[in-house]
């Protein structure tokens, strides 16, 4: 039996244009024409908007999320900025919040730019985050980071990012990691924090050779880089650290976690396109998983579309992985294995399996010394069931496991009560008044 899935996307990554003024040299980026017209803009919008379900997400913080997405999107900033003013009285007119999220690789920035998004930021109903890639200190980063003519971009982008800091909040900054650059880690890590951007992300190409001796060292600078983490003062996101300890304690009670491909998560090509991610679109010139337009909607009764459903039910190795750190990605599979419910066959699954037994020990020390925790949400959640302050210093890792295991239980529990409670408001709503 094919595992059913509904199509509710909460998130999608509109690719505004396809053209790049960069040529990095680990990008898998294969196809660099096309912008996406205004009008296409608007329609994937208001295809978005019609989709959300605002009722099936309980947490403010998961409003809906438009991604501008390239190619390098600031190279068409008219059809940015429309879809921006759209959102804008869209947001108006229906009365909720969005996110708004720009991936840039920090070259493109007018005094235009500037100027409109200083006039936009302070707009209550959008969720701002802009992310900039940097691949560490100037020398690791121009090995790799270069325009057309070979030239290295660290300087341009290290004075945009002092300029989108003054603009925007919420600012990251997103390493490319490579086998060939994983030696200086901790070195570019420290160059990343010197910036002082709210998120810090060390992404792990997925196409490298991952082999052990790669891994062993990557493992090695990932435990610097968190010693150099709390001695800057750990006022940063740090994905290794918090999305790991996510992980933790999600492993525990939701396995469907990981890819949304397709479900909560989509992408939209510059043409108006439909595909499951942004991944797939970027290799929809080798594989066809369209499923439908802006305009005409999904075809639920598709090729595509069946086989969306169809990868979720063979992923049976990462369903029944004991780490379960990573997100499992389908196109990457499909890319490297032609076979989307495949895992990896390059290290690239071992090396997370690694990382993670390693970071686990680390990360419960750093939970019962008080110096990582969850989301401020889910402490608080956990804390009036009595679980976490009960956790000292003195008590051995395993019973600190065995305490996350607790905590995940009792998330559990709290999602059944909260569910028989709704149950039992329907049945007394539904009964007729005296």
């Amino acid at each position: 039996m094919i595992a059913e899935i509904k199509m509710n996307p909460k998130s999608a990554y509109i690719f505004v244009t396809n053209k790049c003024n960069l040529r990095c040299k680990y990008c898998y980026e294969e196809n660099r024409t096309g912008d996406m017209a205004p009008e296409t803009m608007v329609a994937a919008i208001d295809w978005l908007v019609s989709h959300y379900e605002k009722e099936m997400f309980a947490r403010p913080f998961e409003n809906l999320t438009f991604t501008f997405f390239g190619g390098e999107p600031l190279l068409n900033f008219p059809t940015v900025r429309t879809g921006i003013d759209y959102l804008r009285s869209i947001c108006d007119k229906l009365n909720f919040k969005v996110g708004i999220h720009i991936l840039s690789n920090g070259t493109v920035l007018t005094d235009e730019m500037t100027e409109y998004f200083k006039s936009i930021r302070p707009y209550n109903n959008f969720n701002w985050h802009f992310q900039v890639s940097l691949d560490g200190c100037e020398e690791t980063h121009n090995a790799n980071r270069v325009f057309a003519n070979d030239e290295g971009s660290y300087k341009i982008i290290s004075e945009n990012i002092k300029k989108i800091r003054e603009v925007f909040k919420s600012v990251g900054v997103r390493m490319t990691v490579t086998p060939e650059n994983i030696k200086s880690l901790s070195k570019d890590f420290e160059a990343l924090l010197s910036f002082g951007t709210p998120v810090t992300n060390l992404t792990p190409i997925v196409e490298g050779d991952w082999n052990d001796e790669v891994i062993s060292t990557f493992i090695e600078e990932l435990k610097k880089c968190i010693e150099l983490y709390y001695q800057r003062g750990h006022n940063q996101y740090f994905n290794y650290l918090h999305h790991s300890l996510e992980r933790i304690v999600d492993n525990s009670f939701n396995r469907q976690k990981g890819c949304r491909a397709g479900e909560y998560l989509i992408g939209i090509s510059t043409e108006g396109k439909i595909y499951p991610c942004h991944r797939f679109v970027a290799y929809s010139k080798k594989y066809d998983f369209c499923l439908g337009d802006v305009w005409k909607g999904i075809d639920e009764n598709g090729e595509a579309f069946k086989k969306i459903k169809e990868m979720r039910q063979r992923a049976i190795k990462c369903l029944n992985c004991k780490v379960f750190s990573c997100n499992r990605c389908f196109a990457t599979n499909m890319y490297l294995n032609q076979d989307p419910a495949a895992i990896p066959d390059n290290g690239y699954c071992e090396m997370n399996e690694k990382i993670s037994s390693a970071l686990r020990p680390i990360i419960r020390r750093l939970l019962v010394e008080g110096k990582l925790s969850l989301k401020e949400g889910e402490m608080a959640d956990l804390k009036d069931m009595g679980v976490l302050y009960k956790v000292s210093k003195d008590e051995p890792a395993e019973l600190v496991e065995d305490k996350l295991d607790v905590m995940a239980r009792c998330m559990i529990r709290l999602v059944k009560e909260l569910q028989e409670v709704k149950s039992a408001l329907s049945l007394l709503a539904s009964r007729p008044k005296d």
